[in-house]
């Protein structure tokens, strides 16, 4: 971490999260999502940011963050079917796996813009893409409900005035290129992953608003 003539910040960042019993969520034998405890497990990555003032007003800040998420010791979860002495695997997993809902990669970035334009009254602009790579929805690729989920960019972007000390009003869109980002998906009161009968939790659409903030002192 630290700063470059004044003007350039950067910092970068290295972690490990080791995992015991680390919770998953999949689905029982009737379809429903249940949470089941695995075994080990280990999250380890990098973070990067970096920023500064380009002048004339203008400024950047752009981070990168890359996760390596997997299982690190083999393990199986199975039920009995009642009634019967049939043995229904829940999920089992081998080390190497990766970790469900966990993007290998993210992309952010904050371009913004500020020019004063008379005495306590300034213009600001805002443009925020951000993108998420691929994600998977289960451990096992054979269980119920797995899918890979594709990654996806969105874009934000918003103008404002700031009034004096305490006011500020912007017009803002989010989520401009209306992508249809699936974020989770799973299957819905089946023991078949048909896609008649699949949930998907989707970006929200394209929304234009205008938004008016007061800041008490």
């Amino acid at each position: 971490k630290g700063e470059v003539q004044g003007w350039l910040r950067y910092s970068a960042a290295v972690y490990r999260v080791d995992w015991s019993d680390v919770q998953i969520q999949v689905f029982g034998q009737a379809g429903d999502p249940v949470v089941v405890n695995g075994k080990e497990a280990r999250s380890q990555g990098v973070e990067l940011e970096l920023g500064g003032q380009l002048g004339a007003g203008w400024s950047l800040n752009v981070g990168y963050g890359f996760t390596d998420a997997k299982v690190t010791q083999d393990f199986a979860v199975t039920e009995i079917i009642p009634g019967t002495t049939t043995v229904f695997n829940v999920v089992s997993a081998k080390s190497g796996d990766r970790l469900p809902y966990v993007p290998k990669q993210t992309l952010t970035a904050d371009l913004g813009y500020v020019r004063p334009l008379a005495d306590a009254i300034a213009l600001d602009a805002h443009l925020d893409p951000a993108y998420r790579s691929n994600v998977t929805t289960q451990i096992d690729p054979t269980v119920l409900g797995y899918r890979t989920l594709g990654g996806f960019t969105t874009l934000n972007a918003s103008v404002g005035l700031s009034l004096g000390k305490a006011w500020h009003v912007r017009a803002f869109g989010t989520n401009l290129t209306n992508v249809l980002g699936i974020t989770s998906a799973g299957s819905l009161y089946r023991g078949y992953d048909d896609p008649r009968y699949r949930i998907e939790n989707v970006m929200r659409p394209r929304t234009i608003g205008l938004g008016i903030d007061y800041k008490f002192e």
